[in-house]
């Protein structure tokens, strides 16, 4: 106050009390002249109102908020109880979803999570808020004759306004002009620009359509019974429509994904499988050149037959083109962690179960790394998420549970899990879960049990399966895992086990590991492995 009305000031300090050791406090030389009443008035005024008006500029300022918006498309509401009726509606809903996803600065919800809700009795609300989103795409489908109409809304979740709502009705060959007419008013209510050359002049046929959207159902389940009857089902829509984009490409992850599971399942025999993905994915770039998908399929393969610098082309193409494309997240992640950039690997598995937070396999790697990245009571958060969605028994699921169970200490329960992989000795996938389930139970004191398991396993594995490797790491064999691991191929996407997992943690301790990382040529991503690892060891947790 004295400063605002030039008075001397001087510093304060308790009267009684010492002055603080190298003050220059000097008493006045004369008495202060006395401020008039008004003028302190004057200056109180003065200062209530630079802080008013502080807090007022404050208040006015809108909370600071992310610039991408969020957005799910749940399946349509059919009538008719037709099940195929039913599969053209959640094709054209999926489809809707795929031309959004390519929209910048749009968070939409994958199809897997977007669509576990149907049947259920959930308000908009309810719906938004375990998908996380800020608005709804809702509707109905109803199918005559050779057309189809849809009733779609766009609805504010927050308090359930209908922000914007349209009848279309067009023929079923004409569907994609449907679909990009719809996505193109959605994108200019939200005030957004679609991303991605529309479709409309293509037409498709109906059979061929109703054909690949099954297929696509099919895919979704992963085991090898829905993948092999699914690749039978696109090839039959390929023969009513042969220059159908999109059935190509669902062939492509078909062919990918059945050629990825036999060699996780210890074998390296995926080559019969991915040349028919390989030729499958460039037909449908042929054909629509603003596909997403192809490219992330392509990536993939060249992921596992070791084009890694091929495969982050492909990967990045499909972000470019799809950024909500979670698939091209999830395996763009494995790709990472094998160039040992785990780090980079964790954000992109985030990123993948952010936009399909109720993906199973998706959860299931996030956890994988996490516990990687030695998170293993987030590992146990995300693995517990994907128990809660798994339709049926999904051991990869049991597996990592097992280990990061373990590493928190949870013991009886990490036995627990590792004995329900150790039961279940034929379900599938099985992919690394044996080894997991043999660590736990030989360190938490159960060897007699894990060395039967080890027996059992490889009793029925052929001479070259990597399974030779793995459960001799898991068991504690230093000599015997490295000289197999030094013999066997072992496909890029396991190969990140080696450089993180605590079952290989034995072996990363001795001198000979060295030696074989330098024969596989392994050497220079595990140098960049151990750098990232102990850059990520030094920074604070991130927060949640």
């Amino acid at each position: 106050m004295k400063k605002l009305l030039g008075g001397e000031v001087a510093p304060a300090f308790q009267p009684g009390s010492e002055k603080p050791t190298g003050w220059n406090v000097r008493a006045p030389s004369k008495p202060a002249p006395r401020v008039p009443v008004a003028a302190w008035f004057m200056a109180a005024a003065l200062i209530v109102a630079v802080v008013a008006g502080v807090m007022l500029s404050r208040q006015s300022k809108p909370p600071v908020k992310s610039a991408e918006k969020t957005l799910a498309v749940l399946p349509f509401v059919t009538s008719s109880g037709d099940k195929d009726e039913e599969s053209l509606s959640d094709g054209i809903a999926d489809e809707l979803l795929t031309q959004l996803g390519r929209t910048p600065s749009l968070r939409v919800s994958g199809r897997t999570s977007s669509f576990s809700f149907k049947g259920q009795k959930l308000t908009d609300a309810e719906i938004a808020r375990k998908l996380v989103v800020e608005y709804l795409i809702t509707g109905t489908f109803q199918k005559i004759g050779s057309q189809v109409r849809i009733r779609a809304s766009l609805i504010n979740a927050a308090d359930g306004t209908m922000l914007w709502g349209e009848t279309f009705t067009k023929e079923l060959t004409n569907v994609f002009a449907m679909q990009d007419e719809i996505a193109g008013l959605i994108a200019q209510k939200l005030q957004l620009k679609l991303g991605a050359a529309e479709r409309a002049t293509r037409t498709v046929n109906p059979v061929a359509y109703g054909l690949a959207q099954k297929g696509r159902q099919l895919w979704l389940k992963r085991s090898d019974a829905a993948l092999a009857e699914a690749q039978t089902v696109y090839e039959e829509a390929l023969k009513v429509d042969p220059d159908y984009a999109e059935a190509h490409s669902g062939l492509a992850d078909v062919c990918l994904v059945r050629g990825w599971y036999s060699e996780l399942e210890g074998v390296k025999q995926g080559d019969r499988f991915y040349g028919r993905a390989r030729e499958a994915a460039q037909r449908a770039l042929q054909i629509d050149p603003t596909l997403a998908e192809p490219h992330a399929a392509l990536g993939a393969m060249n992921m596992n037959e070791d084009l890694l610098v091929e495969a982050e082309r492909e990967f990045q193409t499909a972000l470019r083109m799809n950024p909500n494309y979670s698939y091209a997240h999830h395996w763009r992640a494995h790709l990472l962690g094998v160039m040992g950039r785990l780090d980079e690997g964790v954000a992109e598995m985030e990123r993948a179960t952010q936009i399909d937070p109720l993906l199973l396999s998706t959860l299931v790697i996030q956890a994988t790394y996490l516990g990687h990245a030695g998170r293993h009571a987030d590992a146990v958060m995300v693995s517990d998420r994907a128990m809660a969605v798994r339709p049926n028994e999904f051991l990869p699921a049991d597996g990592i549970r097992a280990l990061s169970l373990f590493m928190i200490g949870r013991q009886e329960e990490a036995v627990a899990e590792a004995r329900v992989v150790t039961k279940s000795a034929t379900a599938k996938p099985r992919w690394w879960v044996d080894a997991n389930a043999i660590y736990v139970l030989r360190r938490t004191g159960h060897e007699d049990e894990a060395k039967a398991h080890a027996e059992r396993l490889l009793a029925t594995a052929p001479a070259n399966s990597y399974y030779h490797v793995y459960v001799a790491a898991a068991l504690g064999h230093v000599g015997e895992a490295l000289s197999a691991l030094a013999q066997t191929p072992v496909i890029p996407t396991a190969r990140a086990m080696v450089y993180y997992s605590e079952i290989w943690a034995e072996e990363r301790r001795s001198p000979r590991f060295l030696e074989v990382m330098k024969e596989l040529h392994w050497s220079e991503q595990y140098s960049v492995a151990q750098a990232t690892l102990a850059r990520m060891s030094k920074e604070p947790p991130a927060k949640k």
